[in-house]
């Protein structure tokens, strides 16, 4: 089962909380864990004092943002606005795959029927 990882999570990470454990137990577990290149976006402000995100980071896999119809068309639905969010729930949609995510209500709006917190 692949898992697709929202901001929270990450930004957890790198404040030293405990989603680390959880996703290090992902990987040895050999769950494939994706993350929108936007939401890598939205979390690294600055590398070199964010060893901790970086490490996470290099053990994920970065989907670029290709979609770009499908997520304009999944936000005009959805009447939402937020293209990284779509982009997450649109590669949760694709990959079939539930969202890591602490926010559950967005998610829900774009149609992500299963979470993980």
């Amino acid at each position: 089962m692949t898992v697709v990882i929202d901001s929270g999570p990450l930004i957890d990470i790198d404040k030293g909380g405990p989603s680390a454990g959880r996703l290090l137990a992902m990987i040895e577990s050999d769950t494939p864990v994706v993350v929108s290149a936007g939401v890598v976006a939205q979390v690294v402000r600055n590398p070199s004092r964010q060893a901790r995100l970086m490490r996470a980071i290099r053990m994920l896999e970065v989907a670029p943002v290709e979609e770009w119809s499908q997520i304009g068309r999944l936000l005009a639905a959805s009447r939402t606005a937020d293209v990284v969010d779509g982009h997450v729930a649109v590669l949760a949609q694709s990959r079939r795959a539930p969202v890591w995510s602490f926010d559950d209500g967005d998610m829900a709006q774009l149609g992500v029927t299963e979470l993980l917190q």
